[in-house]
């Protein structure tokens, strides 16, 4: 930072002190205000005041020595606290720590208790600590001045002040407790309302963008980088290009967290534009050079990335700066694009190079020194080198936490209370490391149980951090983060179950780290909407939260389509704005809720589930199994469970599973062509029954034949229909008629995850059926190249004539229409267009007719209270969407088993039209026959298989439909028809009257004439 960006910066500081401390004079005007007065030390303040160190110090001896004469403690300790500043301020590091510590002393033995000036010390000395770059102490200390002075009689407004702003900063350069910089965030908060000068609000906003990127909140910290940005724009010739810089750089950096290269690498082109225009010679010229190699990293262009690289290297050897952290930084960020380019002694000398430089500044272990660490974990991870890389990674942790605890076996939980991302993230590296040790090392069985007991203990430190995380975003990014510690917990338990002879412990172990590693934010939104059922004595504050929710993700929704046209356009600077302002009001809403509510939810994530609960909540048997799969990087790790039996095998991922997993997807979602049938049955029947046999042959020979199985699918397994899988295939079938499907002979179901308790989905006796069809009529933009569903009109017509309930064709059928009836009826059918969108997580929708608002995303539902007990989307690829690691497929089925419905039917791919119409007239006949969902959607498919010809037996015109959710049976409500045979003796009976009335009529015509 240059001297006059400096002096910029902390003008900034003083400004947003100042409105700070009058905001914080009216929470403490009960204390009277403490200002120490004294005539023989007037010339020293009023010298400091004038920035004439030297002098000033002078003055404070002299009168230091008058107050020892006197035995005036309360002078001496102001005395001494200035000279230390002095000191600092004249450089003379060693001297003013030291006259700092004087200070302190004195003031404990001598003053009261709590005295303001013991604050005073410890603050000024964490400050002197934090422009060292000693974070952790200068945490400490100004922990001790804020602790003082809130137990202190007195108020001191500037010392309050300066508190507040050095406790973020300490905490945050620190990286030490979430909770703590987001309570001092929020304190901050307010002054975004405020009406303060530009350069001081997009300094603040650049903070706030900083420490969301250190929180793991990426859409929070670009939504406070653009709205900074768009201040810069908005103000141009009164901000500082220092200001506008920073605010390009927080918002390259959030899309860079986001992996979104393209973006971050648009935007990092403009900043070093502009600082080359505008301040060519900023310091922090050499740092975007830096980001700009970190981006082209991501984007796998190497030797672009050591270009940077060089670039910052040099900029910093020219300055005379290698003293400078970003000197050790870029060099080490140099090795690892060599590394990337398979340079490895390229590699190695720049690594090593880096850790040399940053041992010369920093004694171990030191925070500065743990990314050095790790790039070398990285360089000998690579290079198949396990045990050196884990001394590595043991070596970046105990720099992380300061302290050396001994074995590297051991998690020091004690001392990591309250970690940060990078903390944990370094501790689950070192983590997945045991397992390639052991597979490379024939290592001892002890290795598994270590591994198993590091991934209970980190997972546990996770969930005590969860809710730092208050938006489905950084919820996304917190559980495909760690779904590695996750992995290497079930790979340790599947390979202990293996050793052990197949004890069913390991079962449990590896079960619960499945779960605990995939949806989270499923869970999270599920119980979020409990959470809102229950507050059933506040109507008001129940709607206000849904409503919020609602906007939230809809603008997060808007956000994303503006940022893939323009990340610098005004529309996505204009959102940002108004999702700032709602997030403010949501924060304000859960924090009266979780006041006026405060066991609300407690128990819902830190509840484990065991075998006993598994097989208790889904009624397991005999003969109805669970089989719940795990995605890891090179293998699928798949647990079965029936009512008295275990299953755990692990499937590798290898080149003739991803093919045949390739080609089933590719033939299920292309209509085949008639003329090349055989070649789609091959192509078909070969990819179905290799899947077969990876993915439910080792669980079913284990567990037996299975009349009933419950699939709780992982990332793209969830666009499987397993129900389609054949189990003998020998390659002289000739028509798909005629495969042994798993569905010929097991009832299959799906979830999307196993901790789902059907129990906690409260559904009340409703109006009966609710129907939606599309016809296409009448309207005119993008719906009208949809096309008319015919099969649309047959299913609701088919539903009118034989169930109770509401049904509304064509324009009838709006979204407005749905949203409103929505909840007042037992089962809803929707036989619209679909649209799956497998970019944006929200967007994938169901199409309505009428209206101009005819899209329904997830997001509508969340505030429709879904009562019903089955949905029906007769529409086409509703069950898809964007799949997220660790969450699965993010689809409109999604969205209602959110919203709480507890059974929804949805489809894997297009639908056609005829077809759908006659499986779901089948299906509908079957449960009302009696017959449980499961067996109902089965039977409905077989039906239509046995009547279907060559073309039409293709699996892509009916196995696309699956079950979700709760399998039980369910009541339709007939419509009351009249019986046949009263209906012919009423047709009579009517007859004859009307015949009657005919000739009474003539006879008294005859008789008047």
């Amino acid at each position: 930072m240059t001297s006059r960006a400096f002096l910029i910066h902390m003008m900034a500081l003083f400004m947003l002190s100042i409105c700070i401390t009058g905001n914080c004079l009216a929470q403490n005007d009960e204390k009277p205000t403490y200002i120490f007065t004294d005539n023989r030390i007037s010339l020293a303040d009023t010298l400091l005041s004038l920035k004439d160190y030297t002098r000033a110090l002078e003055a404070y001896k002299v009168a230091l020595e008058t107050y020892k004469t006197e035995s005036f403690y309360e002078g001496m300790v102001y005395a001494t606290e200035r000279m230390a500043f002095c000191y600092r301020r004249l450089k003379n590091d060693g001297l003013s720590a030291e006259t700092f510590q004087q200070a302190i002393d004195l003031a404990k033995e001598k003053l009261e208790p709590n005295h303001m000036l013991l604050s005073k010390a410890y603050l000024n000395n964490g400050i002197r600590a934090h422009f060292k770059n000693t974070y952790f102490q200068a945490a400490d200390l100004i922990d001790s001045s804020k602790a003082i002075f809130d137990r202190s009689r007195v108020y001191e407004p500037n010392t309050y002040q300066k508190i507040i702003e050095y406790k973020f900063y300490t905490y945050y350069y620190a990286q030490k407790s979430h909770d703590t910089l987001i309570k001092y965030l929020d304190i901050r908060s307010h002054l975004l309302q405020e009406p303060i000068e530009a350069n001081q609000k997009i300094y603040l906003l650049n903070d706030f963008s900083r420490a969301y990127n250190y929180l793991g909140d990426y859409k929070k910290a670009t939504a406070y980088a653009t709205e900074a940005y768009r201040l810069c724009l908005l103000e141009d010739e009164n901000v500082e290009p220092y200001y506008h810089s920073d605010a390009l750089f927080s918002l390259s950096r959030s899309f860079l967290n986001q992996n979104k290269y393209q973006k971050a690498l648009e935007v990092c082109n403009e900043l070093i534009e502009y600082t080359l225009i505008n301040n060519p010679n900023a310091s922090n010229l050499r740092g975007f050079y830096n980001l700009k190699g970190v981006i082209l990293n991501g984007l796998k262009k190497y030797r672009e990335a050591s270009d940077e690289f060089k670039k910052a290297i040099h900029l910093l050897e020219f300055a005379g700066k290698k003293n400078n952290p970003l000197y050790d930084i870029s060099t080490g960020n140099l090795g690892l694009a060599y590394l990337k380019d398979q340079k490895p002694k390229l590699s190695k000398h720049y690594l090593d190079q880096a850790l040399n430089s940053s041992r010369g500044k920093h004694s171990y272990p030191s925070l500065h020194l743990s990314p050095r660490f790790r790039d070398l974990a990285y360089f000998f991870e690579a290079q198949g080198k396990f045990r050196t890389a884990l001394n590595y990674y043991d070596s970046a942790f105990k720099s992380h936490i300061q302290r050396d605890y001994g074995s590297i076996y051991t998690i020091p939980i004690k001392s990591i209370s309250r970690p940060n991302y990078k903390t944990l993230e370094t501790l689950i590296e070192r983590t997945c490391l045991f397992s390639k040790i052991y597979t490379n090392h024939q290592s001892s069985p002890t290795l598994l149980r270590i591994t198993l007991e590091h991934t209970d203990k980190i997972h546990h430190l996770i969930l005590q951090n969860r809710q730092l995380l208050k938006t489905s975003n950084g919820k996304i990014h917190l559980n495909a983060k760690f779904k590695d510690l996750y992995q290497a917990g079930v790979w340790a338990a599947q390979e202990s179950y293996f050793q052990t002879g197949n004890d069913e412990h390991y079962v449990e172990q590896g079960i619960k780290n499945i779960t605990r590693g995939k949806s989270v934010l499923f869970l999270e939104q599920r119980w979020e909407l409990l959470l809102l059922s229950s507050i059933k004595d506040s109507p008001q504050l129940r709607d206000e939260l849904s409503s919020i929710i609602f906007i939230n993700d809809s603008l997060d929704n808007q956000i994303n389509q503006q940022i893939a046209l323009d990340p610098l356009g005004d529309s996505v600077m204009i959102l940002n704005t108004e999702k700032m302002k709602w997030n403010a009001r949501l924060a304000e809403v859960r924090e009266t809720i979780e006041k006026e509510y405060p066991d609300a939810g407690n128990d819902f994530f830190s509840r484990e589930i065991s075998i006993e609960s598994l097989r208790a909540d889904h009624q397991l048997s005999s003969e109805k199994a669970l089989v719940e799969y795990f995605m890891g990087d090179s293998a699928i790790f798949v647990v079965g469970l029936s009512g008295q039996k275990t299953s755990f095998h692990r499937i590798e991922k290898d080149e003739l599973f991803n093919t045949a997993l390739s080609s089933f997807l590719g033939e299920v979602n292309t209509a085949p062509d008639s003329r090349e049938m055989p070649l789609h049955l091959q192509s078909f029947g070969e990819a179905s029954h290799a899947l077969y046999n990876a993915l439910l042959k080792p669980v079913l020979d284990d567990l037996g034949t299975m009349e009933n199985l419950i699939i709780v699918p992982d990332e793209i397994l969830s666009r499987v229909p397993f129900e389609l899988l054949i189990s003998r295939w020998s390659g002289r079938e000739t028509s798909f008629k005629e495969l042994d499907y798993l569905l010929k002979d097991t009832k299959v179901s799906h979830l999307l995850s196993s901790k789902i308790n059907f129990n906690e989905f409260t559904q009340s006796q409703g109006k009966g059926m609710l129907g939606f069809g599309y016809t296409g009529k009448g309207v005119a933009d993008e719906r009208a190249a949809m096309g008319g569903l015919p099969g649309a009109l047959k299913e609701i017509n088919f539903l009118r004539s034989n169930f109770e309930g509401d049904y509304y064709i064509g324009n009838e059928g709006t979204k407005r229409q749905f949203l409103k009836k929505a909840g007042d009826y037992d089962v809803i059918h929707l036989a619209l267009h679909g649209i799956s969108d497998s970019v944006n997580r929200y967007n994938s929708a169901l199409v309505f007719n009428g209206d101009q608002d005819y899209y329904m995303t997830s997001t509508d539902l969340y505030r429709t209270r879904l009562k019903s007990k089955l949905a029906v989307l007769s529409a086409c690829e509703t069950g898809i969407g964007k799949i997220s690691e660790g969450e699965g497929s993010f689809s409109i089925a999604r969205g209602f088993a959110i919203a709480g419905v507890p059974a929804i039917v949805t489809t894997l791919w297009k639908v056609n039209d005829q077809a759908g119409a006659s499986i779901m007239e089948q299906f509908y006949l079957n449960l009302q026959a009696g017959n449980k969902k499961d067996d109902a959607l089965r039977q409905a498919k077989l039906t239509y298989l046995q009547k279907a010809d060559n073309l039409s037996s293709s699996p892509f015109y009916w196995g696309n439909y699956i079950l979700i959710g709760d399998s039980r049976e369910i009541e339709l409500r007939e419509k009351e028809n009249l019986p046949w045979h009263w209906l012919l003796i009423t047709v009579i009976v009517l007859g004859s009257l009307g015949l009657g009335l005919r000739r009474l009529s003539r006879k008294s015509f005859y008789q008047a004439s």
